[in-house]
């Protein structure tokens, strides 16, 4: 610690009684400048032993031991000089060791204004002590110092000054005063701050350094052991329900009481995993909201919330949020044995257009995610929710537990929950993407259970991987009208299900799945019971991985065409492979496939041309001009005159698969017989490559729709030709 000799009894000092008598037995007592506040003095330079205090000195009215007083650098002290029975000698204040590197001022002024010959000018707003030259006046701006001033004054007492002769009316006074204090003393609101950007607005520290408020600033200890909750507590009440900045700086913050937040909030912070909030007992961790008005615009960001003792019911609770965002936040019980939060990491009621990006919750005895779910809570919803790159693992119940419309789930996690991973009670337009989700569903028999989701929905793109847990489902569907369910790999063992249809399940499309159960046999398919109203529906089984459709109940080897139950009148299956189109009709029970045909039926006259994009998707293309932009008219289209038409015979295509999955292509030398009339689309491209079409990059074919317009063209210059070769 650095030290500097003390001015008062440094070295060998000798102390006396006003008598001139030595203070033997007297009493030295050392305090914070201006206040009683103890302060500690040392007896080297090593700044390591401290003196007792009060030092009493010895019967040569000497400091004992060393006989030094060393005083830490940048504190002033005040001494306080008593003899043996505490009776008063002298008082110094405001003692800064010799050559000490830091001493902070604080200075004060108030200006008043003269009345005719006014003298005696009596402060209001300010002290200072007299005799010490911490006082400047200055009349008129002039600084009243020394025998030549032009109104000499006295410092009659710490309030009052008098001049000796009478100022002049409207004479502007300014009374100026430093006092030195402590280093650890500053009044923050008198240290100007100006910030270091561009047309900044200068202000104070102590309102800069409110902007954002640190639990320790109330006294937070975050050693884990101390009880913080009313630290955290006063921190976040410290701005009245107006909007909040705090931060959690790292440390274990035990609590043992819920904290309420009520009231706006902007941001919640910590520094990441190292920013522990830990919870004891049976409480909620954090709530926020009171559930009769709604909280708006809020941030809880990068900390965490650890069980102490397994005992919590929920980590989160949020109560009327709008607009809410939770970001990298974990919540997680003790340990894997010692589960913890009963009801949910985290829960929201009657909330909408929230985000949770990165939050991880783990070693739960109830859920991770439980959003508009509660029955207690009226008209209960969650709409319009994001959950981004979220985690949900090791859970005694449901992973994410989700009731309200508008809600996505994108690239999210869910692993061993064993009340299933995802489920919905409520959820039109529910949207899962992205997502890994495997060994879910060990005690409720279904990885996702998806219910009264209308007006379209969908699954894609996820891996739902069951195969550890015998006869359970990968996705239920129950109450549910137009949902798709695209791009997704299953895995399940010999007696689960890949998807099964529930009750009011209608118009369901399969696109582009795949079973990777790698069990050497295709398992899963679709799946419902006889009591399932499945009438007047399409379920379609688009870009499939399999060819064994075989429909009996017993043989569990398709992958898209298993049926345990007859369908009702008007049910169409339709399952497109990647080697035709095959549509089961009515009964699919019934041994028969029976291709699409073409040429059954006369189209009216409403008919119009079809185009198909590179998606997949049919529809027509409109010409209205209010659908176009950069119209133009065609100038030279001579270009027509380089392509060269041709006639051909279409060679036959062989399509290679393995284990029953298209891998290439080729075509084989054998022809089609009848003769064709077109386009060689290399020689096209050497003319006009806007003519050409490409599948990843590569030439695929000739767009001859396009050709119609610049023919078109043609024709008109040509008839212009002629008109003008006729009047020649």
């Amino acid at each position: 610690m650095a030290v500097n000799l003390s001015p008062v009894g440094g070295v060998a000092a000798q102390f006396f009684n006003n008598d001139g008598t030595v203070l033997s037995g007297g009493k030295l007592n050392t305090y914070t400048a201006g206040t009683t506040t103890p302060a500690t003095t040392y007896t080297t330079s090593a700044g390591v032993i401290a003196h007792s205090n009060p030092i009493v000195l010895n019967s040569a009215g000497r400091v004992p031991g060393s006989g030094e007083i060393w005083l830490t650098d940048g504190i002033a002290y005040k001494f306080v000089l008593t003899d043996a029975n505490n009776v008063l000698i002298a008082t110094y204040d405001n003692i800064s060791g010799i050559n000490s590197n830091f001493i902070n001022f604080t200075s004060e002024q108030e200006i008043q204004t003269a009345t005719a010959g006014q003298t005696v000018f009596t402060l209001t707003t300010m002290q200072y002590q007299p005799g010490t030259g911490s006082l400047s006046v200055f009349v008129d701006g002039v600084n009243q110092y020394g025998p030549g001033a032009q109104y000499a004054f006295t410092e009659t007492s710490g309030t009052v000054v008098t001049f000796v002769t009478g100022l002049h009316v409207g004479a502007s006074v300014k009374f100026t005063t430093s006092a030195i204090n402590a280093a650890s003393y500053g009044n923050a609101f008198q240290i100007s701050y100006t910030p270091p950007f561009n047309d900044s607005v200068t202000t104070n520290v102590g309102d800069k350094l409110a902007q954002v408020v640190s639990v320790m600033d109330f006294g937070a200890v975050g050693d884990g052991i101390a009880d913080d909750t009313l630290a955290i507590q006063n921190a976040i009440d410290s701005f009245g329900g107006n909007g909040i900045h705090l931060y959690i700086p790292s440390g274990t913050y035990k609590i043992t009481s819920s904290l309420n937040i009520v009231g706006n909030v902007n941001t919640v912070f910590g520094d990441g995993g190292t920013s522990v909030i830990s919870p004891a007992g049976a409480i909620d961790a954090i709530v926020i909201g009171d559930g009769v008005s709604g909280i708006n615009f809020g941030t809880f960001r990068d900390f965490k919330i650890l069980s102490s003792d397994g005992l919590q019911t929920k980590g989160i609770w949020g109560r009327s949020l709008r607009q809410f965002h939770f970001v990298n936040i974990i919540i997680a019980g003790l340990d894997n044995t010692t589960r913890s939060f009963s009801v949910a990491a985290i829960q929201t009621d009657d909330s909408y257009s929230c985000n949770l990006t990165s939050v991880t919750a783990y070693y739960l005895s109830g859920k991770g995610f439980w959003l508009g779910q509660d029955p207690a809570v009226a008209n209960n919803q969650a709409n319009d929710f994001t959950l981004t790159g979220c985690q949900a693992f090791l859970c005694d119940d449901i992973g994410f537990h989700i009731k309200g419309s508008g809600n996505s789930l994108l690239g999210c996690l869910g692993e061993s929950c064993d009340g299933g991973a995802v489920r919905t009670d409520f959820a039109p337009g529910i949207n899962i993407s992205g997502g890994y989700f495997e060994s879910n569903g060990a005690t409720s028999g279904y990885a996702f259970y998806i219910t009264t989701a209308q007006n379209a929905g969908g699954i894609s793109n996820c891996f739902i991987n069951n195969v550890s847990l015998a006869g359970t489902q990968c996705i239920v569907l129950d109450d549910v009208d137009t949902f798709v369910i695209s791009g997704c790999n299953f895995r399940v063992n010999a007696t689960g299900i890949g998807v099964e249809l529930d009750a009011n399940v209608s118009n369901v499309y399969l696109i582009s799945n795949r079973d990777e159960s790698a069990l050497g046999t295709l398992y899963g398919g679709v799946s419902y019971p006889a009591s399932a109203h499945i009438s007047d529906t399409f379920v379609r089984f688009d870009d499939i991985f399999a060819t064994d459709f075989k429909t009996d109940s017993a043989n569990k080897k398709a992958y898209s065409g298993r049926l345990s139950a007859t369908p009702g009148d008007g049910t169409i299956f339709e399952i497109r492979g990647r080697q035709g189109v095959v549509i089961f009709a009515g009964n699919p029970n019934i041994p028969s496939i029976t291709s699409t045909a073409i040429y059954s039926t006369t189209v009216g006259a409403t008919n119009r041309d079809v185009f198909v994009d590179n998606t997949g998707l049919l529809g027509y293309v409109t010409s209205t001009r209010e659908s176009k932009k950069n119209i133009q008219s065609l100038e030279d289209v001579s270009w027509l005159l380089q392509l060269d038409p041709v006639s051909f015979n279409r060679r036959k295509k062989e399509i290679i698969t393995d284990a029953g999955e298209k891998i290439g292509e080729q075509y084989l030398e054998e022809a089609y017989q009848e003769k064709e009339y077109g386009l060689i689309a290399d020689d096209v491209e050497a003319v006009n490559k806007e003519l050409c079409f490409y599948d990843d990059n590569k030439l695929a074919g000739v767009h001859y729709q396009k050709l119609i317009t610049p023919l078109l063209k043609l024709v008109q210059d040509l008839h212009n030709e002629i008109e003008v070769l006729k009047q020649k």
